[in-house]
């Protein structure tokens, strides 16, 4: 496949990045292969119950209030589906997280 990047992109890429473009480019394919459905960086309730030591009803909750920073609850017709972000669940509640276990 190939990509065609104007030399105007290609200048502010390398600027910003500090690669060549192909350096860039490649690295980019790289992660986005590597991070498919961007699931490393997503807990399930479960876990988030677990770490936090709480119910899963009480982490649901308080996504659907929108209490939490690092996640949010979105109700499509009568079922809620549930995101949390790993990173910004770190963050905010120091609490340790490993691997990419989602038991």
């Amino acid at each position: 496949m190939k990509i065609e990047v104007s030399e105007e992109t290609k200048n502010v890429i390398e600027t910003l990045s500090g690669k060549s473009i192909n350096d860039f480019l490649e690295h980019t394919k790289n992660e986005m292969l590597n991070n498919k459905t961007g699931e490393e960086n997503r807990l399930s309730v479960d876990q988030v119950a677990k770490l936090m030591e709480a119910s899963k009803q009480f982490v649901r909750i308080g996504l659907q209030q929108g209490i939490f920073p690092w996640g949010y609850a979105v109700k499509t017709s009568s079922q809620w589906t549930y995101y949390i972000n790993r990173q910004k669940f770190i963050e905010h509640e120091g609490i340790k997280v490993e691997g990419n276990d989602k038991s």
